[in-house]
């Protein structure tokens, strides 16, 4: 089950997933896996921080700076040091089958088969960790569609609650990937539209 955090880029959709996270931590659920912590810079976004969920390590991800050895995307100049240090954070996350795996953001980098593309890949292919991403809302059916997605629900950051959206995802977790009877997801996408 892929679990997608959509909305407008700035939406808050890093701040959602941080609050989700918190509340699965609490609930003594082992979460894994990265966030993008971004930067602003005279009104405009700066760069962006690779977090390690569990640990806290952090290191740069990509900002507007070039650096020999950076790779370009868009408007921002991606690490190599940053891009490795999140795929080793994935890698280790898969090899330890915590309850749910975090990838913050999944994008049009990914989409190209760059950032994390290949963890995801790998990830969907050797077991069936439930995963949530945030994903821009115009994104939202390209990453579907690349990664031919069936099990997925989507909320969105700024209509949905932080404490319903965590309560679908404890849910799922607790009975073992099957959904609940009587439990609905609120606004929450099934993946067939429903």
């Amino acid at each position: 089950m892929i679990f997608i955090f959509t909305g407008e880029q700035g939406s808050g959709k890093t701040i959602f997933l941080k609050q989700v996270l918190e509340i699965l931590y609490r609930e003594n659920l082992k979460v894994s896996g990265i966030l993008a912590e971004g930067h602003w810079e005279n009104n405009l976004r700066s760069g962006f921080e690779i977090v390690d969920i569990e640990t806290g390590e952090k290191t740069l991800l990509c900002n507007r700076s070039e650096v020999a050895g950076d790779i370009a995307y868009r408007n921002f100049w991606f690490k190599p040091g940053g891009l490795a240090f999140g795929k080793e954070i994935l890698n280790k996350a898969l090899a330890k089958m915590p309850d749910i795996i975090a990838i913050d953001e999944v994008g049009g980098f990914e989409i190209e088969n760059g950032g994390w593309a290949k963890n995801i890949d790998q990830i969907l292919r050797r077991c069936d960790i439930p995963m949530i991403w945030t994903v821009r809302q115009k994104l939202t059916e390209a990453v579907i569609q690349k990664w031919l997605l069936n099990d997925y629900q989507i909320f969105n950051v700024e209509t949905d609650s932080v404490l319903s959206v965590t309560e679908a995802i404890t849910c799922f977790i607790l009975n073992e990937g099957k959904k609940s009877v009587g439990k609905e997801i609120p606004n929450g996408n099934d993946g067939n539209g429903k």
